[in-house]
């Protein structure tokens, strides 16, 4: 996993978020984000990181789902 802006360049096509329950956590929620973005015709997800609500009791993850404009950047 690289971690940093794509040099290629890219469109962005939303924000997801998921937030932990007793059906999606751990994991999951990184595997329910990966659905999602290829499900909105993404590549890859940018700025993943956690979140938290209601003082901390409730986590999530976020980041923005991007498309790559070249097909070399799908390599």
């Amino acid at each position: 996993m690289s971690v940093g802006v794509p040099q290629c360049p890219f469109e962005e096509l939303e924000l997801v978020t998921v937030w932990e329950s007793l059906d999606v956590h751990g994991d999951a929620m990184l595997f329910w984000m990966k659905d999602e973005a290829r499900r909105v015709g993404g590549h890859a997800l940018l700025g993943l990181r956690e979140i938290y609500k209601d003082e901390g009791k409730d986590r999530g993850l976020t980041a923005t789902v991007v498309r790559y404009s070249e097909p070399d950047c799908l390599g």
